[in-house]
């Protein structure tokens, strides 16, 4: 019995000694200067998420985007080396927005989130548009049957058999379909994003369309259009300092 309680006194004992051993350590963490700077730099540096734009009686969606925040000690381990803060070392983690496109791909994307100043086009079959934009290596998306290039194809196939086809071939991050040109069932059904856009370029509506244009526009050039036009909207977009991207990065989320 007396053997019982001197390991019961030796293991209270090495309990202890871990214990206190840990809440030293943490006290000296927490008063290293490095860590303290680091700390301060939080005000400076965090970012808070921003939540999508949710229109639930429309069913249309704007992208929010994802904060940052600083990881304390894997930034102190990546300075640590240094001995002193350096901004260019520290470490965040990604915070994703409370309301997120990814988790409402049900609804209709009606533009890119407005804080990034970028745009995204899409053509309506229009082989000379297309040469140009590829000619000057501009990033657009495709309405044609034509899938010589699926990255930047819009899946506007009509039957499952098509629509299957050419899902097969269009990389998952890149899976777009437009409203008003596409089967929204098996959009749906496969995990698409849905698109929707109110600016649609004619050769009739250059003002109107000019006027329109803003951070986070979606713009349709219809099949018709000329190119002396196209080139005004593109004049427009520079005058406006909006940046032509991709679809997939007009709505990504991080920044």
């Amino acid at each position: 019995m007396k053997n019982y309680f001197s390991y019961i006194g030796i293991f209270i004992l090495i309990s202890f000694s871990f214990y206190y051993t840990d809440k030293v350590s943490e006290l000296a963490y927490n008063n290293n200067k490095l860590v303290k700077q680091i700390k301060e730099a939080q005000v400076f540096y965090n970012k808070d998420a921003k939540n999508a734009q949710i229109n639930f009686q429309k069913n249309t969606i704007i992208p929010g985007l994802y904060g940052k925040k600083i990881d304390i000690t894997e930034s102190y381990l990546n300075m640590s080396d240094f001995k002193s803060f350096n901004d260019n070392y520290l470490i965040y983690h990604s915070v994703k927005p409370q309301k997120s496109l990814e988790d409402h791909k049900e609804k209709f994307i009606i533009s890119g989130n407005k804080n990034k100043r970028n745009v995204s086009i899409i053509i309506n079959n229009n082989e000379k548009v297309k040469k140009y934009f590829n000619r000057e290596n501009i990033k657009y998306s495709y309405i044609s049957s034509d899938t010589n290039n699926y990255d930047n194809i819009i899946n506007t196939a009509d039957n499952k058999t098509d629509f299957k086809l050419l899902n097969r071939f269009i990389k998952k991050s890149n899976r777009f379909c437009l409203k008003g040109f596409s089967n929204i069932d098996l959009c749906k059904k496969y995990g698409y994003y849905l698109v929707s856009t109110n600016i649609f370029l004619n050769n009739y509506n250059l003002s109107k369309v000019k006027s329109k244009l803003a951070s986070g526009s979606i713009i349709l050039i219809d099949k018709n259009v000329s190119l002396d036009n196209v080139l005004l909207i593109l004049r427009e977009l520079e005058f406006k300092d909006l940046k032509i991207v991709s679809l997939k990065r007009l709505i990504s989320e991080r920044d």
